[in-house]
């Protein structure tokens, strides 16, 4: 019987440090590698990854999420934001790209990656506004800026960005 019990309790403990191991590692460690890369609105349209109806409909739910819709013309209707909000594992791709690409810091904690709004998905082009509680940043605010013919009002290019996931090769 001692035999069988100290089988069993063998058997229950690597099961136990099996699922320990595939749960317990944190997010910046199994999203350890950057699998994507940010650029402007500007960019992103300039390089025909964002169309100018994507620009209205960023535009929309930029000023409406910051209740300017006084800008916003009155006969026009957004699509909705597809997907209407990100997954986690998206989120968690998107703020390891942000640490290691953008601010350098590949040990940095996700935690300490805010994305302050989501704008929607297009073509595959995941726009956001994100920062970091890591540095003090004293951001350059246009009380104006156009692009592709749309108006976004108190813009701010280094925190208003796309992130695309980079295609591998197959």
């Amino acid at each position: 019987m001692k035999k069988r019990n100290d089988f069993i309790c063998m058997i229950s403990m690597a099961l136990s440090g099996i699922l320990l191991f595939s749960t317990g590692c944190a997010p910046e460690k199994r999203y350890s590698e950057s699998v994507g890369s940010f650029s402007s609105l500007e960019e992103a349209y300039e390089n025909g990854w964002l169309t100018q109806d994507d620009l209205k409909n960023i535009a929309y739910y930029f000023h409406a999420g910051n209740g300017e819709t006084e800008h916003l013309g009155k006969a026009f209707v957004p699509d909705p934001k597809m997907p209407e909000s990100l997954d986690e594992e998206t989120q968690y791709k998107i703020k390891r790209t942000y640490l290691n690409e953008v601010i350098d810091m590949p040990d940095g904690s996700f935690d300490r990656v805010v994305m302050y709004d989501y704008f929607g998905t297009y073509n595959d082009n995941v726009v956001v506004c994100i920062s970091d509680t890591y540095h003090g940043y004293d951001y350059v605010i246009e009380p104006e800026h156009e692009i592709g013919g749309d108006g976004f009002y108190e813009y701010c290019s280094e925190i208003l960005c796309v992130w695309r996931e980079k295609i591998m090769a197959g």
